[in-house]
């Protein structure tokens, strides 16, 4: 196995190469009971990674494979391809990437998944189904996604900033174990902003806004750039029969210049409260 990663929570695995390998890429996770959930794993990111030839022995996994609930986490802008059954492999399913029993609460956006024996599996025939697993615009080929997965030399590491540790107006800070990722964040009843500076050198980044989708309504978020609108949004709702759910917006690729001033702006509706956890700011 490339990389095993068992009970983790706010953990990045992004931006590694993983080929030729008798058995799985990555797997995020580790087995769960049903009857007592783990609480405790979640909020990690698995991103442009690229994983190719793996599975090349055993069955019963895949590229990037996860198991048991992991609210908030995120696989996303990785490229995985020629995941192929082995002559070796018994009955077992193969695929790019492989939900496993207990696998709950995790978002499955933008993966380029290229000659693979099966792209996605979710495990049904154990007494703890995999549910609540969203997919957004996974591909068989984008040319961005492809070559922007795997090591490069321009690497940095991402810079995330809590957001009950920037600068607030309007917003006040609350404590939770069960809605934020490091057991706290920021809530307004009418509308705040949430303002950091950009402390490194000119280049090319990406910003991640994670904010709460509440049942309670939508509210709304803009994103500034030194006072310059770049990017509004609405929040998404959350899974069915929850309260409120970890969800995350992120840019396009925008150059940032140090001393930049990166603002969020969260506009309550009904009775949600533009619930912000942090922004990450990312190559």
């Amino acid at each position: 196995m490339g990389i095993m990663a068992s009970w983790i929570r706010n953990t990045t695995i992004e931006r590694n190469e993983i080929s030729d390998a008798p058995y799985m890429g990555i797997q995020v996770g580790n087995q769960s009971d049903i009857k007592s959930p783990n609480k405790t794993a979640g909020y990690n990111t698995v991103r442009n990674n690229k994983i190719n030839n793996v599975m090349k022995l055993l069955d019963d996994g895949g590229g990037i494979y996860t198991l048991a609930r992991q609210i908030g986490t995120q696989v996303t802008g990785n490229y995985i391809s020629n995941i192929m059954r082995g002559k070796w492999a018994m009955d077992a399913p193969i695929a790019a990437i492989y939900h496993d029993s207990c696998s709950e609460y995790i978002s499955v956006e933008n993966n380029v998944l290229q000659q693979v024996a099966n792209d996605l599996f979710y495990q049904e025939s154990t007494n703890c189904k995999v549910k609540n697993i969203t997919q957004l615009n996974n591909t068989d080929f984008s040319e961005h996604i492809q070559n922007q997965s795997g090591r490069t030399e321009k690497y940095s590491e991402p810079l995330k900033r809590e957001a009950e540790k920037a600068k607030l107006k309007g917003y006040k800070i609350e404590r939770s174990q069960d809605k934020y990722s490091n057991g706290e964040g920021i809530a307004t009843e009418k509308a705040g902003s949430a303002s950091v500076i950009f402390n490194k050198d000119t280049g090319s980044f990406y910003i991640r806004i994670a904010y709460l989708a509440e049942n309670k309504g939508q509210s709304q978020f803009k994103l500034y750039i030194n006072n310059v609108l770049l990017e509004s949004w609405t929040a998404s709702r959350p899974a069915e029969g929850l309260a409120d759910e970890f969800k995350s917006f992120t840019t396009s690729s925008i150059t940032l210049h140090r001393n930049d001033v990166i603002k969020v702006v969260g506009i309550a509706k009904g009775k949600a409260q533009a619930r912000l956890d942090y922004i990450e700011i990312f190559n």
